[in-house]
């Protein structure tokens, strides 16, 4: 799925293990130099992805139940 901020387009990931963002970092990384922040659900606002330049924003894929909803927020910098 693609959003749509202000002609910013970000891409909303399917849900995916820690494991499986690091490695899908290192992919990315050999292509662009990419900075990764994992952030509580509460914590993540609209302002943030706009004024941030997000390029992908991944659920976390939670470990047990009880465990906290979290994000892993990919951003390329120049």
């Amino acid at each position: 799925m693609v959003l749509n901020f202000d002609e910013q387009d970000i891409i909303l990931s399917n849900e995916k293990t820690k494991e499986q963002i690091n490695e899908y970092i290192k992919y990315l990384s050999e292509f662009y130099k990419i900075s990764s922040t994992t952030i509580e659900k509460e914590l993540l606002s609209i302002d943030d992805i706009k004024n941030n330049n997000i390029l992908q924003i991944i659920p976390n894929k939670k470990k047990h139940k009880l465990e906290k909803d979290k994000y892993t927020l990919l951003q390329i910098n120049v």
